[in-house]
C-alpha cells in the first residue's frame, strides 16, 4: 500500500479496531492475535503463555476491580504500601484530576507527569523554568479524553480507573545507558522467568529474556536483544518483592527499576503487550507457557 494512502487510512483503521474491541472483546481478541502471532489462538486449552494471557483476561480479570484497582499507576502504591513495601515506591508530588489543577509552584525544577492508566502516558522535565506548561497541558487534556484499552479489548480493565495525572520524582539514573528495568512473569508468589528492557532512551528498545537463574535465553519478544549482562546485585532481593506482590494472581508481571543500587517499583501488568505479542523462535512461547500451571486448575485470584 502507498505510504501516503496508508498514512490517511490508519486513523480510521485505529478507531475501528477501537469500536470492534468495544462491541465484541473475545471475537476481536482471537482476530487480533490470529493477524499478530499468526495462529489460531486456543482458549478452551492454552498452552502458550500468550494464550494463558489471553485467556486470563478474557476469563478472569475482565472487569475485576482488584485487578483495575492495580493496572490503576496511583491505587496500586496503597498496595505496594500494604504489602510493607512503601520504601520502592517512588515519591509524588501531586495527584490531580484535571491538567489545569496542577499545582506548578509546588512542583522541584525535575519531576515527571504520568497518567495514571495506560502506557507511554509521560512527560519528562529536566528544567521546569524553560518547560512549556501550556503544551503539556494540552498533551494531558488529549490523553485523558482517549479510551485507552478498546484497541486491543482491554476495556474491562481499563474502563474502571478514574483517570488522573501524577507529578513524580524524576529518577536520574534512568537517563544513563545500560540495563535498569527488570520484569517479572509470576504466579502465585512464584517467579517463573523475566525479561529486561534498556535503550529506551534513545528509543531503541532492546529486551532480553532470563530463566529464575539468570541464564540469558535466546529469544525475542518485538524487540531486539541487547545481549547477556552481569546479574545485578539486588537480584534476588527484587525476586523476593515480585513474590510477595504476586502471590494472590495465577499469572502477572512486576516491574522494578535498579537504579543506583536502589530498586523503586515500577508497575504491575495483567495484559503483557496486549497478550497479542509473540516470541521468535515461536516454540519459546510455549515453554514459557509450560512454566505456567494449567488455567483449569489456577483459575481464581486468591483472597
Amino acid at each position: 500500500m502507498n505510504k501516503t494512502i496508508k498514512k490517511i487510512l490508519m486513523p480510521f483503521y485505529v478507531k475501528t479496531q477501537k469500536i470492534t474491541g468495544s462491541l465484541f472483546p473475545i471475537s476481536h481478541s482471537r482476530r487480533l492475535y490470529k493477524k499478530s502471532i499468526g495462529r489460531k489462538c486456543d482458549l478452551k486449552n492454552p498452552q502458550a503463555l500468550t494464550e494463558k494471557l489471553m485467556y486470563y483476561k478474557i476469563h478472569l480479570y475482565w472487569k475485576n476491580q482488584i485487578v483495575s484497582d492495580l493496572a490503576d499507576k496511583y491505587k496500586v502504591r496503597e498496595f505496594v504500601s500494604n504489602a510493607g513495601l512503601e520504601k520502592i515506591l517512588n515519591p509524588i508530588y501531586g495527584c490531580w484530576d484535571k491538567p489545569e489543577d496542577i499545582d506548578w509552584d509546588k512542583l522541584p525544577n525535575k519531576f515527571v507527569l504520568k497518567l495514571n492508566t495506560g502506557s507511554g502516558f509521560n512527560l519528562f522535565c529536566k528544567d521546569k523554568e524553560s518547560f512549556d506548561k501550556r503544551k503539556a497541558v494540552k498533551q494531558l487534556k488529549k490523553w485523558i479524553r482517549m479510551k485507552y484499552g478498546t484497541q486491543y479489548a482491554e476495556q474491562g480493565i481499563y474502563s474502571k480507573i478514574k483517570k488522573r495525572i501524577i507529578a513524580e520524582q524524576y529518577l536520574e539514573d534512568l537517563d544513563k545507558k545500560g540495563v535498569s528495568d527488570y520484569k517479572f512473569f509470576c504466579s502465585y508468589g512464584e517467579v517463573k522467568f523475566l525479561f529486561t528492557a534498556c535503550g529506551r532512551e534513545d528509543n531503541e528498545t532492546k529486551f532480553d529474556y532470563y530463566s529464575i537463574d539468570w541464564d540469558w535465553i535466546n529469544v525475542k519478544n518485538f524487540f531486539p536483544n541487547n545481549g547477556p549482562v552481569k546479574k545485578p546485585d539486588n537480584f534476588n532481593l527484587m525476586v523476593k518483592y515480585a513474590s510477595q506482590l504476586s502471590k494472590r494472581f495465577p499469572l502477572v508481571r512486576v516491574d522494578f527499576y535498579d537504579l543506583g543500587g536502589k530498586i523503586y517499583f515500577g508497575e504491575m501488568t495483567f495484559t503483557h503487550f496486549g497478550c497479542i505479542n509473540g516470541f521468535d523462535p515461536d516454540e519459546y512461547d510455549y515453554i514459557f507457557g509450560k512454566m505456567l500451571p494449567d488455567v483449569k486448575v489456577a483459575n481464581r485470584i486468591l483472597e
